[in-house]
């Protein structure tokens, strides 16, 4: 197989800045977000008397990974409560419990201790600055969150 690295490598030079989210992709955080959700949610049902339901990990990620994390909320909340005739409107306080209740105990649960960086995303940085390139960081995170974590 004859491959012109050139013809490939070619568009590749012309990137001049480099987008990156941070959770889960150059930030090392185990998960934390949606085990956030998930005890946000949980304490939540448990709130209004719901301890018939209840979500795991699990559950978080299939119906909440990667969605901005009320919609994430509010998508668990229907999984979970589609075969019982809790009404919408119900879920939708629900889901607004929820969603305050996790952006509190997110912004608590950030620690140097709960937080890295990716193995080599620092050093990849480096790399892409020194080729010219610019870096920017980009997240869902509200901007107390993304500072917090950017100072570890």
């Amino acid at each position: 197989m004859n491959t012109d690295i050139h013809r490939i490598k070619a568009p590749f030079d012309a990137i001049k800045l480099c987008v990156f989210d941070m959770a889960g992709t150059t930030v090392n955080e185990n998960n934390l977000v949606y085990k956030t959700v998930c005890d946000a949610i949980n304490h939540t049902l448990q709130q209004v008397g719901r301890i018939d339901i209840q979500v795991n990990l699990e559950v978080c990620l299939e119906f909440g990974a990667g969605k901005e994390k009320r919609q994430a909320i509010s998508d668990i909340l229907n999984e979970v409560c589609k075969h019982d005739n809790t009404a919408t409107a119900d879920r939708e306080k629900w889901t607004d419990t929820a969603f305050n209740a996790f952006k509190s105990a997110l912004a608590s649960a950030y620690t140097k201790d709960t937080v890295a960086t990716l193995d080599g995303m620092l050093d990849f940085f480096t790399q892409l600055k020194q080729s010219g390139r610019k870096v920017v960081l980009n997240t869902g995170y509200d901007i107390q969150t993304a500072n917090k974590i950017l100072t570890f």
